[in-house]
């Protein structure tokens, strides 16, 4: 399997070929089928490994390679990304001294860029894990009212006949 089974993040469905399309939206349509049979066993309180649902285990001998190796360049792809975004960071303070020399024989008042980009870092991380947080419980809050919805539907039904 390819690279080209994962389009770039600024690449649409349009800029690929057929065979592309197809590998991708297949793999997608697997794991998106094998997150919704996990996410139902999670109501239910039971783990399930995606290699254990009943989804991947319907799958051929080939389907199941060609997705286990559509998942680890997907890992793969995100930890590299996440190591070029980081390296920048780290050479800058590498280079840099991190106390901006604030700590110097010398307080000539010069504050130079990594004195404050540290905490101006810590800030917006901070603030993208509170709005990650949010995002997520009101996430569940909607998710947790359609379920309440369709039980009260399916239960409400089946009581009254």
């Amino acid at each position: 399997m390819s690279r080209k089974i994962l389009p770039s993040k600024n690449q649409n469905l349009d800029a690929m070929s057929m065979t592309e399309k197809k590998d991708f939206l297949s793999m997608d349509i697997i794991e998106r089928m094998i997150r919704v049979e996990q996410r139902v066993s999670a109501h239910f309180r039971e783990f399930i490994k995606y290699n254990e649902t009943e989804y991947y285990k319907s799958l051929t001998k080939a389907e199941k390679a060609k997705f286990d190796n559509y998942l680890r360049w997907k890992k793969k792809r995100t930890v590299l990304t996440s190591l070029l975004l980081l390296l920048p960071v780290v050479l800058f303070f590498w280079l840099e001294s991190t106390t901006g020399h604030a700590v110097s024989e010398s307080s000539s008042g010069y504050l130079s860029p990594s004195s404050w980009i540290l905490p101006v870092v810590f800030i917006v991380g901070i603030s993208a894990i509170l709005v990650m947080a949010v995002l997520r419980k009101k996430r569940a809050r909607l998710f947790n009212s359609h379920a309440q919805v369709i039980e009260d539907f399916l239960y409400g039904y089946t009581r009254s006949s």
